[in-house]
C-alpha cells in the first residue's frame, strides 16, 4: 500500500494556512469586543465628581428621581461598607415607604436605579485609581448609615 507522502514545503504551505486562519479570527474576535466595548466609552467620558456630605444634594439634584436616586445610593453605600445594622435597615425601610408613598416607583425603574447607584459607588470608591475602601467606607459609609440611624431615630421620637 502507498502512502501519499507530502514535501516540507506542503507541510510549511498547510501550517502558514492554518496560522493566518486563527490569526484572522483572532482579529475579528478583538475587534468585535472592542468595538461597542463600554471601556472605551468610558476613557472618553468625563472623571464623575467627587460626592461628599457638602455637595451631596447637587449632585442628585440634575438627576432624574432625584430623590430615589439618593436613597439607594445611600443604601447601597451601607451595602458596600458593610454598615448594615438593624437600624440603619429599618431606616431605609422608613424613608423607602414614606418615598414610595409620596413618589411612587415601579420595580422595574427602581431596579434601573439601583443598577446606577451600584456604577455610582463603584465609580466614586475607584476615583484615583487607588481604592483604598476602609478610608472611603469610614467617610461616606458612615454618613449614609448615620442618614438612616437618624430616619429610624426620628420615626421613634415623632411615633
Amino acid at each position: 500500500m502507498y502512502l501519499a507522502r507530502r514535501t516540507w514545503l506542503q507541510d510549511l504551505k498547510l501550517a502558514l494556512g492554518v496560522f493566518a486562519f486563527v490569526a484572522l479570527l483572532m482579529a475579528v474576535t478583538l475587534v468585535g469586543l472592542l468595538w461597542n466595548s463600554p471601556g472605551a466609552q468610558k476613557q472618553e467620558a468625563s472623571p464623575p465628581p467627587v460626592i461628599t456630605r457638602a455637595n451631596f444634594d447637587a449632585v442628585f439634584d440634575d438627576l432624574p428621581h432625584a430623590d430615589w436616586q439618593k436613597l439607594l445610593y445611600r443604601i447601597t453605600v451601607v451595602d458596600f461598607c458593610g454598615q448594615l445594622s438593624w437600624h440603619v435597615r429599618e431606616g431605609y425601610r422608613l424613608d423607602r415607604n414614606r418615598l414610595q408613598a409620596r413618589m411612587p416607583l415601579s420595580i422595574a425603574d427602581a431596579a434601573a436605579l439601583r443598577n446606577q447607584a451600584i456604577a455610582m459607588v463603584e465609580a466614586q470608591m475607584n476615583l484615583g485609581g487607588a481604592q483604598d475602601y476602609a478610608l472611603w467606607c469610614a467617610g461616606q459609609g458612615e454618613a449614609a448609615a448615620e442618614h438612616f440611624r437618624t430616619a429610624w431615630v426620628e420615626s421613634r421620637v415623632s411615633g
